[in-house]
């Protein structure tokens, strides 16, 4: 992508799309959000629960999400050393 991929005929319409279904995807949540209010937590979708909200097992999964995604970032990142290098 970095060295001129976006001119490959179906890079870009992928990333529209992509960014299309990223916006429903938060759209949704905010829509979630204001009608929980108070209750309303980051990245609950209100979809099929592992463990109950605010029980131990729930907040070690919910770090757990957070340690994959820093380690999706750094990926990402070097991903982007290796193009420019």
């Amino acid at each position: 992508v970095l060295n001129g991929g976006l001119e490959q005929g179906i890079i870009p319409s992928a990333v529209v799309t992509f960014a299309v279904l990223v916006s429903l995807v938060e759209a949704q949540g905010l829509r979630i959000k204001k009608a929980q209010g108070e209750a309303w937590m980051p990245g609950d979708y209100t979809t099929a629960r592992i463990a109950e909200r605010g029980s131990p097992q729930f907040f070690s999964l919910q770090e757990g999400e957070i340690w994959n995604s820093r380690i999706a970032m750094l990926a990402v990142l070097a991903y982007v050393v290796q193009e420019v290098a």
